[in-house]
C-alpha cells in the first residue's frame, strides 16, 4: 500500500466539467496563494496563501481547504470517465500553482499512476527549481504572459517579468508541449507593440507553442472584490482595438504560430 503523504495543499476551488482549460473535458483545481496582483485578476479570493471568506450579500463562502495528495486525487478520479471518453484531464491553476510545488508534484504523480492527462496553468513567476519540477511532471503547460516590457508588467502586477522569462526559457529549452496565452486588457496590456514581443518572444524558442490563445478582459470577478470588501482595481476600461484580432492572427502568421482562440 502506498504511504499516505504528510504534504498538504490548500485548494481554493474544485472546478469540474471545464472546457477552457486545455484538451477535453477537465477539472480544473484553483490554489490559493499567488505573487503577482494583476489589475484584471478575476479570481481574487485565491491571492492570499490562507483561507479567506467572502460575503455574498449574507451568503458567506471560505474558498481554501487544506487537503492531502491522495484526498485531492481520489476526488478528482471520480470524473475519471469523463477525462477518458473526451481527451481530458486535470488542470492545475490558481492563484499560482507553482506556488505549492511539492503539492502539485505529488498530485500530478498519483494522477499518471492513474493514467489522467495533467495540465499547467502558471504565469511563470515561481522559482526555477520549482519550475524544472513542474515540467517533469507536466503534460501540457498554458503559459501566460502578461506583458513583455519590464517595467510595464511591474506596474500592472507588482513585480517585473525577469524570473518569467528566465521560465519562459526553461520551457523553450524542454520538450513540453506548452500553449502560449495572453489575457488582453484595453488600456493596460494591450498595446500592439507589447503583444508583438510577447508573440516574439514565444516563437523564438525552439520548443515553440503549440498555439496561442488570446482571451480577452472580462468583469466577471466584480462580484467577488465587493464579497471581499475590496474596492474593484479597474473602474473604466476602454473597448478593444476592433482591427486587433486580425492584426494578432497576421502576426501569429508572420511568426510561424497559429491562434486559436480569441474570445
Amino acid at each position: 500500500m502506498r504511504p499516505i503523504s504528510l504534504c498538504r495543499g490548500l485548494v481554493g476551488e474544485i472546478q469540474g466539467y471545464s472546457t477552457e482549460d486545455g484538451p477535453g473535458i477537465r477539472t480544473t483545481v484553483f490554489l490559493m496563494g499567488c505573487p503577482l496582483r494583476c489589475r484584471w485578476c478575476s479570481n481574487p479570493e485565491f491571492l492570499k496563501p490562507e483561507p479567506v471568506q467572502l460575503n455574498f450579500s449574507g451568503k458567506i463562502r471560505t474558498a481554501g481547504r487544506w487537503m492531502s495528495p491522495e484526498e485531492l486525487t481520489a476526488s478528482l478520479l471520480r470524473d475519471k470517465v469523463f477525462y477518458e471518453e473526451s481527451g481530458g484531464g486535470v488542470t492545475f491553476s490558481g492563484g499560482e500553482a507553482g506556488m505549492q510545488t511539492e503539492f502539485v508534484c505529488q498530485c500530478m504523480t498519483l494522477l499518471h499512476q492513474e493514467g489522467v492527462h495533467v495540465c499547467l496553468d502558471t504565469s511563470g513567476c515561481v522559482k526555477s527549481a520549482d519550475f524544472s519540477r513542474l515540467l517533469q511532471q507536466t503534460d501540457l503547460v498554458l503559459y501566460d504572459l502578461k506583458a513583455a516590457d519590464p517595467a510595464l508588467h511591474e506596474e500592472l502586477t507588482g513585480l517585473g517579468n525577469a524570473a518569467i522569462l528566465a521560465n519562459l526559457a526553461l520551457l523553450g529549452q524542454s520538450r513540453v508541449p506548452w500553449r502560449l496565452r495572453l489575457v488582453l486588457v484595453p488600456g493596460c496590456n494591450d498595446s500592439r507593440d507589447d503583444i508583438r514581443k510577447r508573440l516574439e518572444l514565444a516563437a523564438a524558442q525552439q520548443n515553440a507553442p503549440m498555439e496561442v490563445d488570446v482571451l480577452l478582459y472580462h468583469e466577471l470577478g466584480r462580484g467577488k472584490y465587493k464579497a471581499l470588501g475590496r474596492a474593484y482595481p479597474l473602474m473604466s476600461v476602454p473597448p478593444f482595438d476592433p482591427g486587433l484580432k486580425n492584426w494578432i492572427r497576421s502576426e501569429c502568421r508572420r511568426l510561424g504560430l497559429s491562434l486559436d482562440r480569441y474570445r
